[in-house]
């Protein structure tokens, strides 16, 4: 029933708005006089107070649910947060660490050479994967 409005649409109705209300002065500028010319004047004036007024109501409503809507999700996530959390080292991190070399020296005397791990690398991948 009600689906958002494009942005064509908005400008549209904005510039009719405009337009409407550049025909309202130029005709309090001719001085009509007649009483119906006066008498409509008074009713779009009234009309236009009430239909700002139901608006106002719509959007305070709104902001309302909105408000709500927003305390609800806090407590559902201080609710979560509160609870014990997981053993999380049985969930095994995506980004294995290497395996290490042989604790005495190899057989040729060299240590055996392994690749080291970036640290900065790990730290960027694991923020991601929170978001």
């Amino acid at each position: 029933q009600n689906k958002p409005r494009s942005k064509e649409t908005t400008k549209k109705k904005k510039r009719e708005k405009k337009e409407k209300e550049q025909r309202r002065k130029k005709k309090r500028g001719k001085g009509e006089t007649t009483v119906l010319a006066v008498a409509s004047r008074r009713w779009t004036a009234g009309h236009r107070r009430r239909e700002q007024r139901k608006r106002r109501g719509e959007r305070r409503r709104k902001k309302r649910k909105k408000k709500k809507r927003r305390k609800k999700k806090k407590e559902e996530k201080k609710l979560k947060s509160d609870q014990p959390k997981k053993n999380s080292s049985s969930k095994k991190s995506s980004t294995k660490k290497t395996r290490r070399g042989p604790a005495s020296p190899s057989p040729t005397g060299q240590p055996s050479r392994k690749k080291k791990k970036k640290k900065g690398k790990k730290r960027i991948k694991r923020k991601r994967k929170k978001r």
